[in-house]
């Protein structure tokens, strides 16, 4: 109430405006009256704002006898579920004051126009010149509770208001209703169905059962009947008038079963008055109907739906006024001019209407729009649905323009397509936005862009190539010499904004990952960079999601958002470059560089922090360059590395020189994996990166030993190396002196072959049947010595 500048307290009511230092107490109402009072407030309060209604004049109007009946009733009728309240502004007819009896019966004057404020039980249509307000009981408040009981429910949240008119020409049911469900009820259904029934969730499943799906397709159906039902009042109705005489006459006849003839008319035909009427009366229906004949629209504006709905609406009115032509009271009234010799009246009439020639030429535009899908197009709730009403689109297009039959203009053809372009922007627009692909997990966000690139953008430019050659066609059939522009297709421009966008989030969601990863890993002071810098970058993220981004017209408002969240990543970066210089100043030797380099390598794709630190970069390169030259002097010139590898294992010559290798080759991994910790994943495209590989490259080629085992085999596979046989006894006794010796009968060459074939197959090569068979023999002989 102190909102309002009222006040009640124990039963006085207290105008605060009014009585300023003074307070002018009033009688005490009863308590029926204090309860109507308390919805009087409220409804000041609502329409003080919602019909900016001057407050005088609407403080003496709702306090009116017959005002407050209107009231009461509201509140306490059960079957009184709406109070409409208007407003009217009418400007003053001339500079004279009003009386004061003009001022009681209108209400209070301004000095510019005249206030008249209305309650009403009933909401009906005021038209564009009046403000409305309607209050609606909710369902389970039949009756107001507007008593003071501390458990009463506040009148807030028993009534519901809604906003049903304002002053404009725009101001019409269908343009007011779909507002609504546009931008209030559709958004609300999807919003409680993402609440409800959440992705990934156990109630996902059960959403099929509830019939939410189907809600949402009849939402989108009666948004489009209601489009369509404003589209269709663009083409008036015309309907003859006849004379009352004539229709008098021919009904008689048709009583009489019987047909009117002139005879019918001889008293009439005697008075110029009525002769005169009747020409008066066609001289009309010639305008009436030439306003309809020569109707036409400026194909390049609105939607290709305007375009459909306009030709099949015109060819309807045009068939209903060749209806009424046709009837015997019209052709009477010609006839009965005609013999009277109203000869001009009647070449007027025939030809000036061109009502044939019209429904000839809408006929043949309605080969291409009628059945045409353009409906399932701009009712679709989704990109799979709007790909699927595109592709229809297009065949419709293919195979009516190849019909004979139709003539749709070759020069208007282009407009259409691009007003078909526009419509799929808008309704592109409208389920993206309902999507909310910037607030969305990055990968649905790129599975939406390729579904409106594959489905969509891709579908569009294949048939661009045709539609250039169907217009030509076209044309040639019609006669016209039709040079083809490029057409402006305006879904080119949601393309590349959609494209723009997703190379936006790509970047920023490398960036995110980068961080997340790179301040999330280390020592104990990383958590207050990670929430810092994380923080920092949501905010930088906020700015863009705060504007349209799919308002395609707003180039520069998409470029200053950018720029803008370019500025707070720029401000990141510098922090996170100044952290990383300071922690490699402070680093104690290289070992330690390459740790800090490697924690954050995965930040080098920021130009930014890659310059900061290629200093530091150049000395690691320098010292990984020496580690691998160092390592390569030591695997050319130590030659013994192998050998001693065999003695002290027990490996032969030709799998310890393998090892020997494999382990040198594991090293130069390892300094490899330090040029890319210096340089970041990218390292092989930058200049020390790709000198740094192909040392590697060269030295790995030194390390390859495929060569000297394929040697080595094929010696073995020779037959010079004979197979071990038992041609002797496998011990023998040698006498040395006053000692004995057991001496065992074998080559010790076929033993070296049976560890070095064991060794290599361990080691991935693959052996030779010869000298595979070779050691399984010597090894089934010599399986019961201990090897």
């Amino acid at each position: 109430a102190e909102y309002m500048g009222f006040q009640q307290s124990k039963g006085y009511f207290f105008d605060m405006e009014s009585s300023q230092s003074n307070t002018t107490i009033g009688t005490v109402q009863p308590e029926g009256e204090q309860e109507i009072e308390v919805l009087n407030s409220y409804l000041t309060a609502c329409c003080f704002t919602l019909l900016d209604v001057n407050k005088d004049i609407f403080h003496k109007e709702i306090h009116k006898p017959e005002n407050q009946k209107i009231i009461k009733n509201f509140a306490t009728e059960r079957n009184q579920k709406s109070l409409m309240v208007s407003k009217m502004e009418i400007e003053p007819v001339s500079a004279e004051q009003p009386t004061a009896q003009q001022t009681e019966k209108t209400g209070v004057e301004t000095a510019k126009s005249k206030e008249i404020v209305e309650f009403s039980l009933e909401v009906v249509y005021k038209g564009p010149s009046t403000y409305v307000i309607a209050f609606h009981k909710r369902e389970i408040y039949p009756t107001l509770d507007l008593s003071s009981r501390e458990n009463s429910k506040p009148i807030s949240s028993q009534i519901q208001v809604i906003n049903i008119g304002y002053v404009g020409e725009d101001n019409t049911p269908f343009v007011l209703t779909n507002t609504y469900i546009q931008n209030s009820f559709a958004p609300l259904f999807h919003s409680f169905e993402n609440v409800r029934y959440q992705k990934g969730t156990a109630e996902e499943e059960d959403k099929r059962s509830t019939g939410l799906g189907k809600v949402h397709s009849k939402i989108a159906e009666l948004s489009l009947a209601i489009l369509q039902c404003q589209q269709n009042l663009e083409i008036p109705e015309i309907q003859l008038s006849i004379d009352q005489e004539i229709r008098n006459v021919v009904k008689k006849a048709k009583s009489e079963n019987r047909k009117v003839t002139l005879s019918d008319f001889d008293e009439q035909m005697k008075n110029p008055d009525f002769l005169n009427g009747l020409q008066y009366r066609v001289n009309q229906w010639v305008k009436e109907i030439r306003k309809v004949t020569k109707l036409t629209r400026d194909c390049s504006t609105g939607s290709a739906l305007q375009e459909v709905n306009f030709w099949l609406n015109l060819e309807k009115v045009l068939l209903h006024l060749k209806e009424q032509i046709a009837q015997p009271e019209i052709d009477m009234t010609l006839q009965l001019l005609n013999s009277a010799r109203r000869f001009h009246v009647m070449t007027s009439f025939e030809n000036d209407i061109e009502l044939d020639s019209a429904i000839t030429r809408v006929s043949g535009y309605n080969h291409l729009m009628r059945n045409f899908p353009i409906n399932a197009l701009v009712s679709a709730q989704s990109i799979e649905q709007i790909s699927k009403a595109l592709n229809d689109i297009f065949d419709q297009l293919k195979k009516a323009l190849k019909g004979v039959e139709c003539t749709y203009p070759a020069n208007r053809l282009q407009s259409f397509i691009e007003a078909i372009s526009r419509d799929v922007t808008a309704q592109m627009i409208k389920v993206l936005t309902g999507l909310k692909i910037m607030n969305m997990e990055f990968g649905d966000f790129r599975d939406i862009i390729k579904a409106c690139e594959d489905g969509i953008f891709q579908a569009w430019d294949k048939w661009s190539k045709e539609s250039r050659e169907a217009t030509r066609v076209l044309g040639q059939r019609q006669g016209q010499n039709i040079v083809i522009n490029n057409a402006t297709l305006e879904h080119e421009q949601l393309k590349k904004r959609l494209s723009s966008l997703l190379g936006f989030r790509s970047q920023h969601n490398k960036l995110q990952d980068v961080i997340n990863k790179v301040l999330t890993q280390g020592d104990k002071g990383t958590s207050g960079e990670d929430d810092s810098a994380s923080k920092a970058l949501r905010i930088a993220y906020n700015i863009v999601t705060s504007i349209d981004v799919l308002d395609i017209k707003d180039t520069e408002g998409w470029e200053t958002a950018k720029k803008n969240y370019d500025n707070k990543i720029d401000k990141i970066e510098t922090d996170i470059t100044k952290q990383l210089k300071d922690k490699l100043a402070t680093a104690g030797n290289a070992n330690e560089m390459f740790r800090i380099f490697n924690k954050f390598n995965a930040l080098f794709i920021r130009p930014k922090i890659r310059a900061a630190i290629q200093e530091y970069q150049t000395r690691l390169l320098d010292t990984v360059q020496k580690d691998i030259e160092s390592l390569r002097e030591k695997f050319l010139s130590d030659k013994q590395g192998s050998v001693i590898m065999s003695k002290l294992r027990d490996i032969p010559a030709i799998s310890g020189k393998i090892i020997w290798a494999r382990q040198i080759e594991k090293k130069l991994a390892a300094y490899m994996e330090r040029v890319k910790d210096v340089l970041g994943p990218n390292w092989e495209t930058h200049q020390e990166g790709k000198h740094l590989k192909e040392i590697g490259e060269q030295f790995k080629k030194k390390l390859n030993m495929q060569e000297s085992v394929e040697a080595w085999q094929t010696e073995m596979a020779a037959p010079n190396v004979a197979d071990m046989q038992i041609s002797s006894p496998l011990f023998l006794v040698v006498q040395k002196k006053d000692k004995y010796e057991l001496v065992v009968n074998f080559d010790e060459k076929v033993t070296t072959l049976f560890k070095e074939v064991r060794n290599l197959t361990q080691l991935g090569f693959r052996i030779l049947y010869a000298v595979k068979k070779k050691s399984d023999n010597a090894k089934l002989i010599l399986s019961l010595i201990p090897i």
